[in-house]
């Protein structure tokens, strides 16, 4: 008797032995474990499909193999299913499954069965009908939402739990959204799907279904450029029906930088996503022409864009953040050349002032801002406005870099020949801190003494000012502002 093609999960529990254990035997083992685990699902008296999670319990102890219990998720695996065929026709609304209490008690025993049959055919028919003018496209897309409903119920069945393993670690991407876990586990979940949607009589054409799949992936990672994978993952985790108290324990693990990391570079390596260059042509665009039209901007002998390159080169025209480029003309290409999207991080528009527009692109460098009260009590502060803003920050020698991968870039508004143009204020590595609004005449009249570019603070004035931050100064510039400070005090 070939019972694996007797009935419909015969066959999934057959090559979900072969491809997901891996078990090291030949077919007629692997056969014959699928065989036994049918000839215990006919002795179950399916009432609700929940119950048939007994029949994988009792198989695993028949094993002793602990491993072969995780199979009793293929029952909510196939309620999910039900629920994804459960697709409601716009013309007459009814679901595409007009009987899904039957297809869910019958899902496990023998596919012989002519009023289940009959039914999964009406289904097929009535799709085909809805969709006959896209009918490829519209079946492919009818599998994946399946399958997504199937991962989801694996999502909440598994969480926390499995999330937490310190054993999964390599496994964490399965808790992402559904196109994050990559083409080769869709294919796995489709052994699920696949035997009973044959039953429809809907043609499974793999091709289409991996182009759909694609295109699904392109729109996810596109959020995940944006939103970052912190906020994506957090918005499917909250979206599901998870119990709050294992949705909390999940979502406090996300905050773990180590765990995001992780996730990151699995999906990478599930999916091997990038988003295509120009994808947000029309930014890259307007920060080209801010670009061209900062070069317009005087700001003393040089232009106001000459001396946002110099800020940035890692060597003594060196104030904050900065790159490895030789001049400002090899890094003026990276900026002018870069891929730029949008930035919807609230922790990052909280930061930009108003007026302005912030976006970001995929281009490292070393961020060298400090916390004030991670520096040494007795460092040496100044007052920098190397941009003659009319507004300083405070540097010292005493920060230290950090490498990151994402560079920002802050476009605001300037007069120009009598218009009203947008023009690019500054670019670094990570993210923006609050721009400082204070000027020196004010400072002077705080501190009480006379306060310009390059005066030299201590710790507690810095506080008293109310700073937090500190960014990076070269020796240059520390020379030259402690050769000005001693004249100060002989004069």
């Amino acid at each position: 008797m070939n019972t694996k093609k007797e009935t419909i999960y015969g066959d999934v529990a057959f090559k979900a032995i072969k491809n997901w254990y891996l078990w090291d035997k030949d077919e007629k083992d692997a056969e014959m474990i699928a065989e036994t685990i049918v000839d215990k699902c006919k002795l179950v008296n399916f009432e609700t499909i929940e119950k048939g999670s007994a029949v994988f319990e009792e198989v695993a102890k028949f094993f002793n193999d602990s491993n072969l219990s995780d199979l009793k998720y293929g029952i909510g695996a196939l309620n999910s299913i039900v629920s994804g065929l459960t697709i409601i026709d716009e013309k007459c609304d009814r679901s595409i499954t007009e009987n899904d209490d039957l297809v869910r008690k019958n899902l496990l025993t023998i596919s012989g069965n002519k009023e289940i049959e009959e039914e999964l055919k009406k289904a097929g028919e009535r799709f085909k009908d809805i969709n006959k003018n896209c009918i490829e496209k519209a079946t492919a897309n009818l599998v994946l939402d399946v399958l997504e409903k199937v991962h989801d119920r694996w999502v909440i069945d598994n969480t926390p739990k499995k999330f937490m393993q310190d054993s999964r670690k390599n496994k964490q991407y399965m808790h992402l959204p559904f196109e994050c876990i990559g083409w080769k586990d869709v294919c796995l979940d489709l052994l699920f799907v696949e035997k009973m949607l044959e039953k429809t009589g809907l043609e499974i054409n793999l091709e289409k279904i991996q182009e759909e799949y694609g295109k699904r992936q392109e729109e996810k990672f596109k959020e995940i450029y944006i939103d970052g994978l912190k906020t994506v993952e957090t918005r499917y985790l909250e979206s599901l029906n998870i119990d709050k108290e294992r949705l909390k324990m999940t979502l406090s693990e996300l905050e773990n930088k180590d765990t995001l990391v992780n996730l990151y570079n699995l999906t990478q390596e599930k999916c091997n996503f990038s988003l295509p260059r120009g994808t947000f042509p029309e930014i890259n665009e307007r920060v080209r022409k801010a670009l061209e039209m900062t070069g317009k901007v005087q700001s003393g002998e040089k232009s106001y864009l000459a001396k946002v390159l110099e800020q940035r080169l890692d060597g003594p025209t060196n104030a904050g953040s900065s790159y490895k480029e030789e001049d400002i003309e090899a890094l003026y290409r990276k900026i002018e050349k870069a891929d730029y999207m949008p930035v919807t991080d609230k922790e990052v528009l909280k930061n930009i002032a108003p007026g302005c527009t912030v976006f970001k692109t995929n281009l490292p460098g070393f961020l060298q801002v400090n916390d004030l009260d991670s520096l040494p009590d007795d460092a040496t502060f100044y007052v920098t406005d190397v941009k003659d803003t009319g507004c300083f920050g405070i540097g010292s020698g005493s920060v230290k870099k950090e490498r990151v991968n994402e560079t920002y870039i802050i476009l605001g508004n300037e007069e120009i020949d009598g218009k009203n143009e947008e023009i690019v204020y500054t670019f670094h590595p990570g993210k923006p801190t609050t721009a400082s609004k204070q000027t020196v005449k004010e400072t002077s009249e705080k501190l009480g003494r006379v306060i310009k570019n390059g005066s030299r603070l201590t710790k507690e004035e810095v506080k008293e000012l109310g700073f937090s931050k500190v960014k990076f100064l070269s020796n240059e510039y520390i020379k030259q502002f402690d050769a000005m400070n001693n004249e100060d005090i002989n004069i």
